[in-house]
């Protein structure tokens, strides 16, 4: 018989999560622990796998304001695939501050308030 070669995909533990933190109103950080093995990691929400090579933290920006986004994070090795962790977190919602503006009427063109 010849020699048995076994050769083990990276996977995240049961039980593991990627976390959604420094939540901003268009952008988030997500975060996972590291896998051993792992060559590379991908993420996806949506648009396709974005690889972020063995970075274990990302920031995602360009997201639509006070809408829940789910994540998805695969680990990689060199004989394949593992799994894929999930996870979502919702942007903030957007804040117009009034400070210092001056305001015009569209009829008129003339000030409102100074």
């Amino acid at each position: 018989m010849g020699a048995m070669l076994c050769f083990l995909v990276p996977s995240f533990r049961r039980g593991t999560r990627c976390a959604v933190h420094n939540v901003t109103t268009n952008s988030v950080i997500l975060s996972w622990p590291g896998v051993k093995g792992a060559t590379n990691y991908t993420y996806n929400y949506g648009f396709g796998d974005i690889n972020v090579n063995k970075t274990t933290s990302v920031c995602v920006s360009g997201l639509r304001p006070a809408t829940t986004h789910s994540f998805h994070v695969t680990v990689h090795g060199s004989s394949g695939t593992g799994n894929a962790l999930q996870c979502s977190g919702k942007t903030g919602k957007v804040k117009c501050q009034m400070s210092n503006v001056n305001l015009y009427s569209a009829l008129t063109s003339k000030p409102l308030m100074r």
